[in-house]
């Protein structure tokens, strides 16, 4: 039914456009989406505001960003985390050095499953962010929206350090949020060189608070700007008295537009109660990646 109607609305709007001409009818069309021309110049209005071609506002879920085009309002599709439950981090923004505040994509990345990201895009010359998420321990990042290096601002040691030359340690920090509570963060720390965004044992399997490796699976670490990169342990079961260990140097395996990749292969039969990393980059700066917590061996075959 729904094809049939679009199908004679397409045939109704060739035959107005045959009628009228094709310049009046679209603009009878893009009138219905909020675009006018006055003088041959574009603009599209949003609650009694004109906005210019290419100027930006943002949506009214508060994540996504609007574009005013000459097809009218054009929306990022950020999903959004919604209904009770939810908290809340929020934060200031700031700019890479010597540069204004540019549009800024800021996500908190959940720690147990990394790939799932609470996220909102600003506009230029934005400073504050609130976004919602659902219960649980993030990282807080911002990177500018179209950079393809990827390079990312955390909320991190170096920025409650102070943001001095002296203040070398560019570890994220832990954000624990729960439902109903509101924490801060302010991913500003744009002077890192050095990252480390996943650490992860793979292949393996995650279950029960427990990541399950393989014969043969490695310590994986994507990062930038890494010198060396040491994999740390701590003793299982756990030992509140005993003192993390080195476990090994990772090697780089690869790396693609700025992106390092880092192994270590996984010593047959071990476990451990903690594994992190450590990367470090020439000029003395260091950082930290998230915590696996229980690695052990798993026996099965893929």
């Amino acid at each position: 039914m729904i094809a049939v109607m679009r199908k004679y609305a397409l045939i109704v709007l060739f035959a107005l456009m045959v009628y009228f001409g094709y310049k009046p009818v679209k603009e009878v069309v893009l009138g219905f989406r909020g675009v006018s021309y006055t003088a041959g110049v574009l603009s599209c209005d949003f609650e009694g505001r004109a906005y210019g071609e290419s100027e930006q506002r943002q949506a009214d879920d508060g994540c996504n960003v609007c574009t005013c085009g000459t097809m009218g309002w054009s929306c990022t599709n950020i999903a959004c985390a919604k209904g009770a439950g939810t908290g809340t981090i929020s934060g200031r923004l700031a700019a890479p050095e010597g540069e204004r505040i540019p549009a800024q994509r800021v996500c908190a990345v959940n720690m147990l499953t990394p790939d799932l990201e609470y996220c909102q895009q600003t506009t230029d010359g934005t400073k504050e962010y609130v976004l919602a998420a659902k219960p649980g321990d993030y990282w807080v990042y911002a990177t500018r929206v179209h950079d393809e290096s990827g390079k990312r601002a955390y909320w991190s040691e170096h920025v409650t350090c102070g943001g001095g030359d002296a203040c070398k340690d560019h570890s994220p920090i832990l954000v624990r949020l729960g439902a109903g509570e509101v924490r801060q963060a302010d991913p500003t720390d744009w002077r890192a060189n050095v990252q480390i965004d996943l650490l992860n044992a793979t292949p393996s399997k995650w279950e029960y608070s427990t990541h399950n490796y393989y014969p043969g699976s490695v310590f994986m670490v994507k990062g930038r700007g890494l010198a060396q990169v040491r994999v740390m342990a701590t003793e299982y079961p756990q030992n509140p008295d005993a003192s993390p260990y080195e476990l090994g140097l990772a090697q780089l395996a690869s790396e693609q537009n700025g992106i390092q990749t880092w192994t270590l292969e996984i010593p047959q039969g071990f476990q451990a109660w903690t594994v992190y990393a450590i990367g470090t980059d020439t000029e003395g700066q260091l950082t930290q990646s998230h915590t696996l917590r229980i690695v052990r061996p798993i026996e099965t075959t893929l």
